[in-house]
């Protein structure tokens, strides 16, 4: 049965090839196998779709005949991946040095290279993963900004071998199995080759005699690390902060990947949050909303006094300018909204009632 794949990327069968690629590239990243919550099986179900639908051809076919990945394989349309076993071997082909270039891709270098770290022309270096993880604050230190500490575990550039995989003093030699090309070429299928790097050396081209005791000849270990994290002033629920750097530790001198912390900000019983304004309630008497008086309100900076006019209605707004969330990585701050809520008194004493029936009285004339 065919899939939909449109569908699997969450799109119109008109949507645009930025549109189709824009969806892929957000579904791409969210379920990578390699991070947090990723999902391997829908990762290569949103890779078959859009290589199906990200190339104009193979679009029109799939359009006019309905056909899948696997039906279009058999009839030659995708001949060129018959050689690979499963999806990681795609992978892994393409991080060759100089692959982009043997193999067309149909437009997917750009892509793979953000999710496998392919770099050209860097001799096998390899960008290290992105990571995410989350922290929990409170309404204020949203507010106000916060430090905080967390413990992540990762790769992280071995310290003995300062990542080049060799023992210290142990010599480095040409790569045996690419004889220091970096890479290796075999037949994929139909006659084609393909270049992809070498598992030997990683595509350095040069091997040390001696790996690493450490991390054994991986130039990483994976170990726990302790990060500082500076909340910024104004950070909303689910927003994140990116830590360059603080990622997966990349491989053959390439450069590490980042680390995405996502805040979950817990909710106040006084205050609510709407955009950068602060919104809270009070409630006043009958006689203080008729006759007006000066009451205090709590504020995020302290208690306030604020003015009561005489004749004040129930739901009445006063607007606290300033007195809101700072903007985010800029200037000033949001106000703070107070709405009033009148009070309706119960368990009148008869003196009360008295008073309330002459001026309901009044109120007749």
């Amino acid at each position: 049965m065919s899939k939909d794949y449109y569908n699997i990327l969450g799109i119109g069968k008109n949507a645009s090839p930025d549109e189709i690629k824009k969806a892929y590239r957000k579904l791409a990243h969210q379920y990578h196998p390699d991070k947090q919550g990723g999902d391997e099986q829908k990762f290569k179900e949103i890779n078959e779709a859009y290589q199906v639908l990200g190339n104009p051809e193979k679009r029109q076919q799939y359009d006019q005949y309905g056909q899948t990945f696997e039906q279009a394989k058999r009839q030659g349309g995708f001949s060129g991946f018959e050689g690979f076993r499963d999806f990681s071997d795609f992978a892994s082909a393409f991080r060759g040095n100089g692959s982009a270039q043997d193999f067309d891709f149909g437009g997917f270098g750009d892509i793979f290279g953000d999710l496998f770290g392919f770099q050209r022309g860097t001799g096998g270096r390899k960008r290290g993963g992105d990571l995410q993880t989350s922290i929990n604050i409170t309404f204020k230190e949203a507010v106000f900004g916060a430090e905080k500490i967390i413990n992540i575990t990762k790769d992280n550039v071995c310290t003995r071998c300062s990542g080049t995989g060799a023992e210290p003093g142990s010599k480095v030699v040409t790569c045996p199995t690419c004889h220091g090309r970096g890479n290796v070429v075999r037949s994929v299928a139909f006659g084609i080759q393909m270049s992809s790097v070498c598992p030997t050396c990683g595509g350095a081209g040069k091997k040390a005699e001696k790996n690493c005791s450490k991390c054994r000849g991986r130039g990483v270990v994976r170990e726990t690390s302790e990060l500082k994290i500076k909340v910024p002033a104004g950070i909303d629920d689910g927003q994140s902060i990116k830590l360059s750097g603080q990622g997966q530790a990349g491989s053959s001198g390439g450069r590490a990947g980042d680390l995405y912390v996502v805040v979950n900000v817990a909710k106040d019983a006084e205050f609510e949050r709407e955009g950068f304004d602060i919104l809270s309630r009070r409630e006043i008497s009958v006689s203080q909303a008729a006759l007006g008086d000066k009451i205090l309100v709590d504020t995020l900076d302290g208690r306030i006094k604020l003015k009561i006019p005489a004749g004040t209605q129930s739901g009445k707004v006063f607007v606290l300018r300033g007195l809101g969330i700072p903007h985010l990585h800029g200037r000033g701050r949001g106000n703070h909204l107070v709405e009033i809520n009148v009070k309706t008194p119960t368990n009148l004493s008869r003196r009360q009632k008295e008073l309330l029936e002459e001026l309901r009285k009044e109120d007749g004339r």
